[in-house]
């Protein structure tokens, strides 16, 4: 069983954080980015459509923290269903609509398909409040069909 990280970060910078991480650049290199703390840097590196101003804020203000969150992992604090779905696009490259379906009634996300290791780092980042069971095992293509709901309703 994974112990829970001691990092949580706000979502929008915990999704600039993926957002870097999806890059796939050297572990060195991206602490060398993250030291280096340029809003534009990141804007021309990584995303050009993103405001990176703000992440550069909370990266002066916590870089330590930010740095561990990159190494040893982290939680989101909060995570709208807007997050959890731009996480499961920028993380795991799935797209609503296409690789799950969302509902909005019960605010749930059904037939989302990952690998297990990627469904333990789902649950891992994810707040308690996001409630994840797997509906059906893959076994001959190593998937996991999962089901994601808000605990607590509206």
């Amino acid at each position: 069983m994974m112990t829970a990280p001691s990092v949580s970060l706000p979502q929008p910078y915990a999704l600039r954080l993926e957002t870097i991480r999806a890059k796939g650049m050297e572990e060195n290199a991206a602490l060398e980015l993250l030291e280096r703390n340029s809003a534009a840097e990141w804007q021309e590196r990584i995303n050009p459509e993103l405001q990176w101003d703000g992440f550069a804020e909370y990266v002066r203000e916590h870089v330590d923290e930010v740095k561990q969150a990159y190494l040893e992992g982290y939680r989101f604090k909060f995570m709208t269903v807007g997050g959890l779905r731009s996480l499961l696009q920028i993380k795991f490259g799935l797209q609503a609509g296409l690789d799950y379906v969302y509902d909005e009634n019960n605010h749930g996300f059904s037939g989302v398909k990952l690998k297990e290791a990627d469904y333990r780092s789902l649950r891992m980042l994810s707040p308690d409040y996001w409630e994840i069971r797997i509906d059906q095992k893959d076994s001959d293509r190593g998937l996991l069909e999962l089901r994601i709901e808000h605990k607590y309703g509206d």
